[in-house]
């Protein structure tokens, strides 16, 4: 028997568009129409709909041939009721509409998730908070027209995926590439397979981090080419370094406030690897550094430093380059950015109090129907992006911290832990060799048996252990809390337990 007989979602990096990543089990379907206008038929106050539900109108609010009007004056819903939504369930909406002034909205639940109205006939997934159907909201200044509304229950594992600034990401050819915001990036780093690839919200701080030529960089020694070379992003925008004498430098300052304890990291793109190439200037703070250099293709590198502050002071930071040796080099994309980490490119081309990307988040909620909260098998193939100190989750939960099932990163290095229920809950705690190389863990549980596998081996056993009740949502976090931030090559979840020799096989 297959594996496949018994998965119910598979999350793989595959397809996806702005603000959802595709799972490819199971296929999104659609259920019976719960809700369609055809042409608002009016009786009295309320606008019968043709599958026995009816709309009541609100101030503002008329209907005319067979079409839902909104006049400014006040603002007010106009509600279909009769027919219950059931909480946390997904639904699919499509309307027409047209908006002329001010906002319309639909809303799944009264004062629940919505979605703006835009003008045309669009879809809109959400998910009910409450048991009002679907409701049409208008601000007091809005003039509209509804029409042709649909709407249906809708069962997919697509994940929906927030960040609301753009990113870049590394292509299929190893080339740096701009992502739009509240797409998902599917990461090819270090090549092969790609990856979902999941940050924290980070700041690039340095006001130009391709224009080495800009006055806020000084030079001692040094003479900068512009766009003269072709960059890791394919183009050509980088910049020649040419060194007249040994130890000269290019030097950005950054004042800011240090805290013992806390960390920022430096990182550039260079033809070489010379080792020091990057470093922190005279001027900062001490603390203790972490170097790294990355291999790219292209004949590129990139140089990452991280200083763990021991001095807590109001100064200068510095970001040099400098060489002991005169040379040429190719360099592009600086980044000077507060964390224990560098992440991604986040380009700057002037702007003076830094360019933020704001945090990935993938949830998908309202799939109770696809997740067995008695039994099952939540696996994951994952990779941290850093032994950062911090907590980092993929659950399966009823969207409380109480009522989950985890597998998470710890605040130790090289430490994964599987979680049963809340904080207090039953749990494992594994020793990997490498947590930031890829690992697959794959957790069992089942009332008194709980088994974990990470890469083919028995590793854990939770022989006392209730079961969460309620588990309908799947998400890169546990509640909203304690995000996962890493790489994700597989993520899966069985609604039946697996054997032991299964369990291997898929881990291994």
């Amino acid at each position: 028997m297959s594996l496949l007989d018994d998965v119910s979602i598979v999350v793989t990096p595959n397809g996806y568009k702005a603000g959802e990543l595709y799972a490819v089990i199971p296929v999104p379907t659609e259920g019976a129409e719960l809700v369609t206008d055809v042409d608002f038929l009016l009786t009295g106050t309320q606008a019968e709909n043709t599958t026995g539900t009816y709309w009541i109108t609100g101030t503002g609010w008329t209907i005319s041939g067979g079409v839902l009007i909104g006049t400014a004056g006040a603002s007010s819903f106009c509600s279909s009721v009769g027919l219950n939504s059931v909480i946390n369930k997904r639904y699919v909406a499509v309307i027409t509409a047209s908006v002329s002034s001010g906002q319309a909205f639909i809303y799944i639940g009264s004062y629940g998730q919505y979605e703006t109205l835009s003008n045309g006939t669009n879809t809109y997934y959400l998910t009910a908070s409450n048991v009002n159907l679907i409701s049409i909201y208008k601000t007091a200044t809005c003039n509209c027209t509804i029409d042709n509304v649909s709407v249906k229950e809708y069962t997919s594992a697509d994940m929906d995926v927030t960040r609301a600034t753009a990113a870049t990401r590394v292509d299929e050819n190893g080339l740096i590439e701009d992502v739009l915001a509240n797409v998902p990036r599917i990461d090819y780093t270090g090549g092969g397979c790609p990856h979902i690839l999941a940050e924290p919200q980070r700041t690039n701080e340095i006001t130009y981090s391709e224009d080495f030529s800009d006055s806020s960089w000084t030079k001692s020694g040094t003479t900068i080419t512009p766009n003269n070379a072709t960059s890791p992003d394919g183009t050509l925008n980088a910049s020649t370094i040419n060194f007249s004498a040994p130890s000269q430098y290019l030097l950005y300052n950054e004042t800011m406030t240090t805290v013992i304890g806390e960390a920022v990291s430096i990182s550039i793109y260079a033809d070489t690897n010379t080792s020091d190439f990057l470093s922190f200037g005279g001027a900062t703070p001490s603390g203790t550094d972490v170097s790294n250099v990355e291999t790219l293709s292209g004949g590129f590198y990139r140089h990452t430093v991280t200083r763990t502050f021991t001095v807590a002071a109001t100064t200068t930071v510095q970001f040099i380059i400098w060489d002991a040796a005169i040379g040429n080099y190719v360099i592009w994309g600086a980044q000077f950015e507060l964390g224990s980490y560098a992440t991604s490119y986040i380009p700057n081309f002037g702007t003076a109090l830094g360019v933020t990307r704001n945090q990935d988040i993938f949830t998908r909620d309202g799939i109770g129907s696809l997740i067995n909260s008695t039994e099952g098998v939540l696996f994951v193939e994952i990779a941290a992006l850093a032994n950062d100190g911090t907590f980092r989750n993929i659950s399966l939960s009823n969207g409380t911290t109480g009522q989950a099932v985890r597998i998470y990163f710890r605040n130790q290095d090289n430490k994964i832990t599987v979680l049963i229920g809340s904080s207090s809950g039953a749990s494992v705690t594994i020793d990997v060799t490498d947590a930031l190389s890829f690992n697959k863990i794959a957790v069992q549980y089942k009332v008194n048996d709980v088994r974990v596998f990470v890469n083919g081996s028995l590793e854990g056993t939770i022989t006392s252990v209730a079961m969460p009740v309620g588990l309908n949502k799947l998400a890169l976090d546990v509640a909203n809390n304690l995000p996962f931030y890493g790489k994700v090559k597989q993520l899966q979840v069985y609604d039946t337990s697996l054997s032991d020799t299964q369990l291997a096989a898929l881990t291994s």
